[in-house]
């Protein structure tokens, strides 16, 4: 095992310890607490660290990141105050909840937004390549970008790889909405109504 997958694994690792221990003085008071709070503590507590730097360290084998998302699985039963083998699918969805996954391609897709419209530093310019760069002849619009080929298995996890295949799965209707607030919010949605299963 290569030192930058030991480091990896460290890190997942120390993050689902952090989320284990929030989740224990959530779930040892929720029984006080209306479902409302719960929730509000769930993006207090638990939230903050699902979602810091999630592109990056969650863009990795999905072995590795099983116990933060049972551990998600676990806090979002906790929110619902129901028990512990409860399928989880529906509470996510009603409570407009994202899982693991789904925060990676929400800032993965925001990432390659500001790419598009032209709002990243200047030093990611010519980072992707529009499919319109590239062939003469008409295509469906400007908005898709080049896939890459990933030569490794390091790389197939890189943003220059995950971040066109990200963002050409988009429906075409978000991809054109220039403004980033509206973005976000429609992306949000569309991952609530397209719900990944793992």
């Amino acid at each position: 095992m290569s030192t930058k997958n030991i480091t990896w694994n460290v890190h997942i690792e120390k993050l689902a310890s952090k989320i284990a221990k929030n989740i224990g003085i959530l779930s040892r008071i929720s029984y006080l607490l209306p479902v409302n709070v719960r929730l509000t503590l769930y993006y207090s507590l638990v939230f903050p660290y699902l979602a810091y730097c999630n592109m990056i360290w969650a863009s990795n084998y999905n072995h590795r990141l099983t116990r933060i998302k049972v551990l998600q699985k676990r806090i979002v039963r906790i929110i619902a105050g129901l028990p512990y083998n409860s399928h989880t699918d529906p509470l996510f969805r009603y409570f407009g909840i994202l899982k693991l996954s789904q925060i990676k391609l929400k800032q993965i897709n925001e990432f390659m937004h500001r790419y598009v419209f032209n709002s990243l530093p200047t030093v990611y310019s010519n980072f992707f390549t529009f499919a319109s760069d590239i062939h003469s002849y008409n295509t469906r619009n400007r908005s898709s970008i080049r896939n890459a080929f990933a030569r490794t298995n390091s790389r197939k996890f890189s943003i220059s790889v995950v971040g066109p295949a990200t963002w050409n799965n988009l429906p075409q209707d978000l991809r054109v909405i220039s403004n980033f607030n509206l973005f976000k919010k429609k992306l949000h949605l569309w991952l609530i109504m397209n719900a990944v299963t793992n």
